[in-house]
C-alpha cells in the first residue's frame, strides 16, 4: 500500500461523509485510491449499521460513526453538518470535508420523467453511471474500482458456503422485487439440476416457506460467504456492489432501476427481459401498463417490469455461470 503510506507522511485530511445507503457508501469507495494519491489521508464519518462496509479497509485512516441526519433542504443540510462536527469534535480538524449526496439532476429529471409518464412511476432512465456523480462529487477522475476488504477469519468463516446459492428476494421497495412464484420456480430448478443448497438472503419478516433461510447477523459473515459462494442473483441492491468490488460475476434483475446507471459489465444485467450491452448500450423503453398487460392478473402490477426477466432467462444465465465456475479474483483481505 505505497499510496497509502504516502499519505500518511503528509498532514492533509479529507473527511467523507455520507450517511445512508449500502450500496452507495461503497460506490464512494472508487475514490480512494485519487484522494490517496492527492496526499490525503482519510477518514470516513457513517452510521454504525454502514460501517462494517469500510472496517479493515486499509485506504481508510479514521472510521468515525454517529446517528443517522436527514439531508436534503438547507436547514437539514444545517444540522448535519453540525452533528457531523460534534462527532468528530475530538478529531483533528479536517482540511477538506465532502458530503456525498445523491445527483440532484438525475433526481430532478426522475422526478419530471415520472409526472409526464405516470404508468412507469419508479421507473429510471438511460444516463451515465452513478460512480461519475460520486467522483465527481470527491473532485478526482472516474474510477469503478470497488473496496471491499474482509479479514483471513472472516474469509475462512465463509468457505463453509463455497457450494451454495445465495439469491436476494427482497429488496427496499416491492418495484425493485421479484415475483416471489418466480423465485420458487428458480430455485426448485437449481435445487434439481446442480443439487445446490440455495439460502435466501433477507430481514426475519421477508422469510418465504420452503426456501432455507441464511440466518448469519453479521453483516461481514454474510459478505464472506458471498464471497466464496458458488452465485449469488438478487435485484439492484448492495449486493450488485458487493460483487463488483469482488470482482465476481452475479446475476443482477433490474426492472425499475437502470443498469447504466447501477450496473457493472463483470455482471449479468437481466433488464426488462434482456441482457443490458454496456457496448451497444441498447435501449428500449416498455411502460408498467403494457407489462401488467402482458403479465397478467398473476403478477403484483409494482413487479411488472421486474417480471419481464422471465424464469427460463434467469435459469439459462444461472447454468451458464455454474457451469462456468467463475469464482472471485480481488483480494479482499489485507
Amino acid at each position: 500500500m505505497a499510496l497509502r503510506e504516502r499519505a500518511k507522511s503528509m498532514e492533509k485530511r479529507i473527511q467523507l461523509v455520507r450517511l445512508a445507503a449500502w450500496g452507495e457508501v461503497l460506490m464512494t469507495t472508487a475514490t480512494f485510491p485519487a484522494l490517496i494519491e492527492a496526499g490525503y489521508r482519510i477518514r470516513y464519518v457513517t452510521t454504525s449499521g454502514l460501517a462494517p462496509l469500510l472496517e479493515h479497509n486499509p485506504w481508510v485512516d479514521e472510521l468515525v460513526t454517529m446517528p443517522f441526519v436527514r439531508s436534503g433542504n438547507p436547514i437539514r443540510q444545517r444540522r448535519l453538518r453540525l452533528a457531523v462536527e460534534e462527532a468528530t469534535s475530538n478529531l483533528r480538524s479536517a482540511d477538506k470535508t465532502i458530503y456525498f449526496r445523491n445527483s440532484p439532476n438525475y433526481s430532478f429529471l426522475r422526478d419530471i420523467l415520472n409526472r409526464v409518464l405516470p404508468d412507469q412511476a419508479e421507473v429510471c432512465f438511460p444516463v451515465r453511471h452513478q460512480l461519475y456523480d460520486v467522483c465527481r462529487q470527491a473532485g478526482v477522475p472516474f474510477a469503478d474500482e470497488l473496496s471491499l476488504h474482509l479479514t483471513p477469519e472472516e474469509l475462512a468463516w465463509g468457505q463453509a458456503y463455497s457450494d451454495c446459492v445465495f439469491i436476494q428476494m427482497f429488496s427496499s421497495s416491492p418495484h425493485k422485487d421479484w415475483p416471489v412464484v418466480y423465485w420458487e420456480r428458480l430455485v426448485e430448478r437449481l435445487k434439481s439440476e446442480f443439487g445446490l443448497r440455495v439460502l435466501q438472503l433477507g430481514r426475519p419478516e421477508q422469510t418465504v416457506p420452503g426456501i432455507e433461510k441464511f440466518d448469519e447477523p453479521r453483516l461481514r459473515y454474510v459478505l464472506a460467504a458471498l464471497y466464496h459462494a458458488r452465485l449469488f442473483i438478487g435485484p439492484d441492491s448492495v449486493f450488485n456492489h458487493v460483487h463488483r468490488a469482488f470482482h465476481k460475476p452475479a446475476i443482477i434483475l433490474y426492472g425499475p432501476t437502470h443498469p447504466a446507471r447501477f450496473g457493472y459489465s463483470q455482471n449479468v444485467n437481466l433488464w426488462h427481459g434482456h441482457v443490458w450491452d454496456y457496448d451497444t448500450m441498447a435501449y428500449s423503453r416498455v411502460s408498467k401498463a403494457f407489462a401488467s398487460k402482458v403479465l397478467g392478473s398473476e403478477i403484483d402490477p409494482r413487479q411488472c417490469l421486474m417480471a419481464l426477466n422471465s424464469v427460463d432467462l434467469v435459469y439459462h444465465y444461472a447454468c451458464t455461470l455454474l457451469h462456468s465456475g467463475r469464482q472471485a479474483t480481488s483480494l479482499p483481505s489485507h
